[in-house]
């Protein structure tokens, strides 16, 4: 019995990932993740105990640490969504597909094979990502 490669191909930067599911029939399916990683500035904070010291104190640390989590969880939610998937390209404009690789790589025993990792803009219709993966299917 032979097993049939199971293709995704993988857009993500840190507000969304589009997945694009390639099955053997041709049709492509494509799956949305929104992420839930605040991007925006550091908010909070407390007075300092001097009456005219700096007004803004906020733990850095604490919000880098709630970013990596929030980080992690997305990788979780996108990596959730590849059961039965047996090959994955990554593409995207910023440093979220790398991550994601690396995500892959830190799990025990997993069996998804990373074709391919690039860059790619971040404005590319859905029409454009479906042909773009399925020229590295077809390679």
């Amino acid at each position: 019995m032979e097993s049939v490669e199971r293709f995704a191909g993988i857009w993500l930067d840190f507000r969304e990932a589009r997945i694009v599911f390639l099955p053997a029939d041709g049709k492509a399916l494509i799956t949305v993740i929104p992420s839930k990683v605040d991007e925006g500035k550091v908010k909070g904070g407390s007075r300092s105990k001097t009456p005219w010291g700096p007004m803004d104190q906020v733990s850095e640390p604490g919000h880098a640490r709630r970013k990596e989590q929030q980080i992690k969880e997305y990788m979780q939610d996108i990596a959730g969504s590849l059961r039965g998937v047996t090959a994955i390209a990554i593409i995207g404009p910023g440093e979220a597909k790398l991550r994601l690789k690396k995500y892959f790589k830190s799990l025990p025993g997993h069996s998804i094979v990373i074709r391919k990792v690039e860059p790619a803009d971040s404005n590319l219709s859905d029409k454009q990502l479906i042909a773009s993966f399925r020229a590295m299917v077809e390679v």
